[in-house]
């Protein structure tokens, strides 16, 4: 369909969404588009939306996945408005279902003992080892984010990080990382 690959141009150009974003956008857009098999999206009204919102349910997706998918036809439509392709979206009442709470994941304090003790500070990779450890530990970063980071991106006590969406931010990092980056 060729509102759909246009919408994919726009969110790579446009929006500079990651390629796993636009892969995401577009799996679920296909799901969409092949439910409605033979009709035209444009024409798609609020009671067609109900009852795609059914087979997604009938599916048992979660609700954070349901919520993806209603966000990922909200964007589209929102692209064809935009482009005066569409008048109005059928979207525009339908409401995300709650999403689902769970508790986050940790390492026991004994557990993270156990990991920074790991590595071999004998060799050159037990220090790079550790280095990553304790620079992940410190500062939070995703570890997309930290094999990116580049020497001149490091300061006394801060690292210059470029996250998701080109977004870049400062880190902070304490003494335990200092002296790790210090002995690399």
């Amino acid at each position: 369909m060729k509102y759909l690959e246009k919408f994919m141009e726009y969110l790579k150009y446009e929006k500079n969404y990651s390629d796993n974003t636009i892969t995401s956008y577009k799996n679920d857009l296909e799901e969409y588009i092949m439910f409605f098999d033979k009709l035209n999206i444009i024409d798609i009204t609020y009671n067609d939306i109900k009852d795609y919102m059914m087979y997604l349910y009938d599916k048992k997706y979660s609700n954070n996945t349901v919520s993806r998918k209603i966000s990922s036809v909200k964007s589209f439509y929102n692209y064809l408005k935009l482009k005066k392709i569409a008048k109005v979206s059928p979207m525009h009442n339908i409401k995300y279902p709650k999403r689902e709470k769970t508790l986050p994941k940790f390492l026991y304090y004994s557990e993270v003992e156990e990991l920074f003790n790991i590595p071999d500070l004998n060799t050159s990779y037990g220090l790079r080892d550790r280095l990553i450890l304790e620079l992940l530990y410190a500062t939070g970063v995703r570890v997309s984010e930290l094999v990116n980071i580049k020497l001149l991106d490091i300061t006394e006590d801060e690292i210059r990080v470029l996250g998701k969406g080109s977004k870049e931010r400062i880190v902070y990092y304490g003494e335990y990382a200092k002296n790790a980056l210090e002995m690399y």
